[in-house]
């Protein structure tokens, strides 16, 4: 009888065991030492006809895939956005708007005359949340903003604003100092990403802009298997077989 309640005990810890969802972090590294990311091009940042290039890695059955936007089109007294050069060196990633020129600096920013604001938008193969990330340099101020998607947003030809309204998750945080940001608070989980320099479109509508700027040099990310809806019925037979003899040597005591 001892016998037969240990193996009970047993298969049920097994098949509690598979009704657990397996949880696992992924650190996305940006430096340029990097090897294993991928460039869409092979040539040099100051040719134009490669705005709107991407960077692309994978690790642990996931991918990811870099793009870079900026407000930097003017019509009718709106800054569309447009793709922008996304690279990245020793300190991570960073991106060079149509704008050029004085007012473009060699980070992801929203400094310049024009006050653009450069975004780097992530696509992941598999929707995730985000744990932490890590800047490997920053302006003086360095305020960024962060927005989630259920779906692939336009984003070329649209305003800031309208990219926001269509977010599933907006937030902002202020004066971002180099090293290791906790974004653990974000619950939410979404294949499309959006980080980039402040824009209060995103929260955080007083404070200061045109002075922000990073090289993000690490991101990670949390991905949330969902737990089997049942227990496999092997599992499930032999629970109930065990069972079965229980109710059966106990009749016969």
């Amino acid at each position: 009888m001892k016998l037969i309640t240990k193996t009970i005990c047993s298969v049920a810890l097994v098949a509690a065991s598979m009704q657990v969802a397996i949880a696992s972090d992924t650190t996305w590294d940006f430096n340029s030492n990097n090897n294993a990311m991928d460039y869409s091009y092979n040539t040099s940042y100051n040719t134009y006809a490669y705005y709107g290039n991407n960077l692309s890695d994978s690790q642990n059955g996931q991918t990811i895939k870099v793009t870079g936007y900026s407000d930097t089109y003017e019509r009718q007294g709106d800054d569309l956005i447009q793709s922008t050069f996304v690279m990245n060196n020793s300190y991570g990633l960073l991106s060079y708007n149509q704008n050029g020129g004085y007012d473009e600096e060699h980070t992801t920013d929203n400094i310049g005359n024009r006050n653009d604001t450069d975004m780097l938008f992530f696509e992941f193969s598999d929707a995730v949340s985000l744990t932490s990330l890590e800047m490997g340099w920053v302006e003086s101020d360095s305020d960024i903003s962060i927005a989630a998607f259920s779906s692939m947003p336009t984003l070329s030809g649209s305003t800031w604003s309208d990219v926001a309204s269509n977010a599933v998750f907006t937030t902002s945080f202020s004066d971002v100092g180099s090293g290791i940001l906790n974004l653990s608070s974000i619950v939410t989980e979404a294949k499309y990403w959006l980080i980039g320099a402040y824009h209060r479109a995103f929260g955080g509508e007083n404070w200061s802009d045109n002075n922000d700027g990073f090289k993000l040099l690490a991101l990670t990310t949390h991905l949330q298997d969902e737990p089997p809806s049942d227990v496999p019925a092997p599992a499930t037979a032999l629970m109930a077989a065990l069972m079965g003899l229980v109710l059966y040597r106990r009749r016969k005591a």
